[in-house]
């Protein structure tokens, strides 16, 4: 479950982070602060891989790649693969949040449209939707 939603800026920032080396004494070989993009978006896998690989410049050069790659996306893309779409949903509801019960279902309902025609266009699969539609049916209540 997502306590915060993510911010792609930050991630963008500790994706760059990973590719500049740390000037260390003593060290014969340079060390990077790879994978904390990766902690940060709550992919403890990847963290894990990424600080196995740190020895290698694989881990960095993915870091800046996945860096741009969260920069070139809308926020929107970026809110759906690492927010769980919860940013949109939120923007959706908070107005309804300050009025009555009857408009909120309204959003809601709308809300559900939208992701069935998702589902129906292939960008999400059966079980997104129904997680998805499940939080949205949740608030209404």
């Amino acid at each position: 479950m997502i306590q915060t939603l993510k911010n792609r800026k930050i991630a963008a920032v500790l994706a760059f982070t990973g590719a500049a080396p740390l000037a260390l004494p003593g060290m014969a070989h340079s060390v990077h602060m790879v994978g904390l993009h990766k902690l940060y978006l709550g992919q403890y896998g990847w963290f894990v891989i990424y600080l196995l690989l740190g020895f290698t410049p694989i881990p960095w050069i993915a870091g800046v790649l996945e860096g741009v790659w969260y920069l070139v996306q809308e926020p929107e893309e970026f809110d759906w693969n690492f927010n769980q779409g919860l940013a949109a949903t939120e923007i959706s509801l908070q107005a309804p949040l300050r009025s009555p019960q009857a408009s909120r279902t309204l959003d809601v309902t709308d809300a559900v449209r939208e992701l069935d025609q998702l589902r129906q266009d292939g960008l999400i699969s059966e079980y997104e939707f129904e997680q998805k539609r499940r939080k949205l049916i949740d608030r209404i209540g």
